[in-house]
């Protein structure tokens, strides 16, 4: 996981990087990114927040490799993670393992220096959907609701490309 402004102007100008990778783009709802992130970076900015330069990237990537990156909205992986996972996995030709998605918690040494942005996560055992409550959101704060209301397009665009459920798959819930 990065996020599209740290190294947003190195990757748009070398092609041939672009061109020797599998790239996988996760996005989720602009209000729940907004949100989560102003909670921890209240000096939170637009460009932080990315959808336009994640669409830019995207479809320069589409440029480049001739064909759509691979694109998982948070909403389908946390809904039902074995049939994302598993269209994903095909997606990229690798084995899909069922067994994967579920883990021991845990805190990842490489993610010491972001601990508090990793919480969650380090503390998870598999993919869950859950909605946090946050004092200042899109629904009351007017400079976070003008934030959201200009990325929504791009996220918009991207969540048209992305990746659903592989076929005949059985559903994890």
């Amino acid at each position: 996981k990065d996020m599209a402004y740290h190294p947003f102007q190195h990757i748009m100008g070398d092609d041939e990087f672009l061109k020797r990778l599998t790239n996988t783009f996760i996005i989720r709802d602009p209000a729940d990114t907004i949100n989560s992130h102003y909670a921890m970076n209240p000096d939170l900015t637009r460009e932080e927040v990315g959808y336009e330069r994640q669409l830019q990237l995207f479809r320069r990537l589409e440029e480049v490799q001739g064909k759509a990156p691979i694109l998982v909205d948070s909403e389908d992986l946390t809904t039902d993670p074995n049939q994302i996972i598993e269209a994903y996995c095909q997606s990229v030709g690798i084995i899909h393992v069922p067994e994967a998605l579920e883990w021991e918690p845990g805190q990842p040494e490489a993610w010491k220096s972001w601990e508090s942005w990793h919480k969650d996560a380090s503390q998870s055992k598999g993919i869950i959907a859950k909605k946090n409550s946050y004092a200042v959101t899109v629904e009351n704060d007017s400079r976070l609701r003008e934030m959201h209301d200009l990325e929504l397009p791009f996220y918009n665009a991207l969540r048209a490309q992305r990746i659903a459920a592989a076929p005949g798959s059985p559903p994890t819930n």
